[in-house]
């Protein structure tokens, strides 16, 4: 069953990200607030797809239709706003990015039925709900899993509260910290899984715990998360075929 699920995440890898073929990504660096208000009308009017928002002085990286592309980079012109070519082939670059997200899964699902949670690769919404049930679980001093509600489309959202002193202690600074607000960012909740992480299973700094109180919630926007990760439900697949 495992080597079946190997040849059908690369299949699946592939099978995405149809509706970018032949769009470009560019980095777009307005230099004043005069370019960076003219560029706003733009992306509207070439109905960009904003990857990452420029600001004065910083790049942000936008992708382009190809029906788009020639009068998009035009205007830039006509507006002295800087832009180079980020991506040529979006499609291509989307493609072997997910043959890289599904290798490594694909090796974790071979060694350890992809049951542990990754740092070095994306995480799946199932795999970070799993992690919190089992940290409250092994961990129930100082930890309390809370489901407060389910999203829209029914997906059950969760939020960790660690204290070493259950939230009795009101001279404790209470700290709050999500990810996955945006639907498309893949790097936080990684990031708010390591904070837990560090808070339960591999503390380093107890004075984190012995000032502080944590409200920890990884996927604020689960419904989101799930949607740019399962086009193809790439995701969906793992967790059916490990089991």
């Amino acid at each position: 069953m495992r080597s079946l699920a190997v040849v059908l995440l690369f299949a699946l890898a592939y099978a995405k990200h149809e509706k970018y073929n032949g769009w470009k990504s560019y980095y777009v660096g307005p230099a004043s607030a005069e370019q960076l208000s003219s560029l706003g009308p733009l992306l509207d009017k070439y109905s960009v797809d904003v990857l990452s928002h420029p600001i004065v002085q910083r790049e942000g990286v936008v992708l382009v239709a190809p029906k788009h592309q020639a009068d998009f980079t035009k205007a830039l012109e006509g507006l002295a706003i800087n832009y180079k070519v980020h991506a040529e082939d979006v499609k291509a670059a989307l493609d072997y990015d997910d043959t890289l997200i599904a290798s490594k899964k694909a090796r974790d699902l071979m060694r350890n039925g992809g049951k542990s949670l990754p740092y070095d690769n994306y995480q799946s919404l199932e795999t970070i709900n799993a992690y919190v049930i089992d940290i409250a679980a092994r961990f129930p001093d100082t930890v309390t899993l809370v489901n407060p509600t389910n999203s829209f489309e029914g997906r059950p959202i969760y939020y960790l509260k660690i204290s070493t002193t259950n939230f009795q202690d009101e001279r404790k600074p209470v700290i709050f910290i999500d990810g996955g607000i945006h639907a498309r960012e893949w790097i936080s909740p990684p990031s708010v899984t390591w904070m837990i992480h560090k808070l339960t299973e591999d503390v380093t700094e107890p004075d984190l715990l012995e000032n502080f109180d944590w409200i920890i919630l990884p996927v604020v926007n689960p419904d989101g998360y799930v949607f740019t990760h399962t086009s193809v439900s790439l995701f969906d697949l793992i967790v059916i075929l490990s089991q």
